[in-house]
Order: structure tokens, then sequence, then C-alpha cells
């Protein structure tokens, strides 16, 4: 899969540290698109919860619920919720730099 195809929104919002990267060499994970085992930012499908985060994480670090929780438990299970992507201009607008950025740059990535 090339990066271009990685760098939509239909992309990030389904399948953003979802799939499993296929590469074998070191490399950044940051900066990968796929998922790495044991990685943070690994997401679960956005079908089963929602974007607001997990209370119970957030409060006692651990959620009871686990993979059923309803609720986000990361940034990047909230941000590239398909509820919340891109539904909030980006306070850096057209000077952001940020690799992976939640939120729109202009009226027309608004969504």
């Amino acid at each position: 899969m090339s990066f271009d195809s990685c760098a939509n929104d239909i992309f990030r919002i389904w399948y953003h540290k979802r799939i499993l990267c296929a590469r074998n060499d070191k490399h950044e994970w940051a900066a990968c698109a796929f998922a790495h085992p044991g990685e943070r930012a690994n997401r679960r499908d956005p079908r089963t919860h929602g974007p607001t985060m997990c209370q119970e994480l957030e409060q006692d670090g651990k959620c009871s619920f686990g993979d059923a929780c309803p609720n986000a438990h990361s940034v990047f299970e909230s941000w590239l919720h398909p509820l919340k992507y891109r539904t909030t201009m980006c306070s850096d607008a057209q000077t952001c730099t940020r690799n992976l950025c939640f939120f729109a740059h202009s009226q027309d990535e608004l969504r």
C-alpha cells in the first residue's frame, strides 16, 4: 500500500493503526500508519465504540470492559472516530506541521 493511499480521510478513519504493518525492517512506528504489536496507538474498529473517552480508563488506568467498552481508549480512537474526525477547525490552520492532524485546515475539510 502506498503512502498516498494512507493519507486520505477514509483510510485514517477506518484503517489507521488497525491493520498490522507488513514491514520487516526497523522503522519509526509513530510515522507508520499501520499497527505494531505492543504499540499504544493501535485502535479498535470504530464501529464498536463511540468517540467519548472512557472515564474508567482515564481515572483508573484500566477499563473493566476491555475491548468491549463502548468508549474510546486512546486519543487515536477518540479523534479518528468517524463522528469526530475533522469536525473542528485546527487552531494552527494553514501553518499546522503535525504528521497526523485530527482537525480540519479549511472549510472544505470540515466534515
